[in-house]
């Protein structure tokens, strides 16, 4: 199932995000296009600013949306972390097989490399 259409499902009401969030999750881990891990991390903050403004909004929804959105910053940094190491592309530093793909500022290729670089299963343990 489309990440988009599970975002929509949960605009709409049709799902809560609690519910969808193994989905989403699932969505999330198959993917290896920065492009579309930014495009799912806009989406992700839509539905945090969308929770946030309901009245009737429940923690389970909003912690879940939060474990979404830090889960997308944690694959983005697996994903970067193929191609690019952190560093400096100003002085030659920064660049393993490639640049840093376009959209993605270098602080944030960094910040979510060394995110990445602890186990995932460790982080949603807490």
């Amino acid at each position: 199932m489309d990440f988009q259409l599970i975002v929509r499902k949960v605009k709409s009401g049709e799902e809560s995000i609690s519910k969808s969030s193994g989905r989403m999750i699932t969505f999330i881990e198959q993917l290896r296009d920065t492009a579309a891990l930014k495009e799912c991390k806009a989406q992700a903050a839509a539905v945090l600013e969308y929770l946030s403004q309901r009245k009737d909004g429940s923690v389970e929804d909003h912690n879940a949306a939060v474990k979404i959105k830090a889960r997308i910053e944690h694959r983005l940094g697996e994903v970067l972390a193929e191609t690019v190491r952190p560093g400096n592309p100003q002085f030659g530093h920064g660049v393993r097989n490639g640049k840093i793909p376009d959209g993605v500022p270098p602080r944030q290729s960094s910040r979510t490399q060394q995110l990445a670089r602890v186990p995932w299963k460790a982080i949603e343990r807490g």
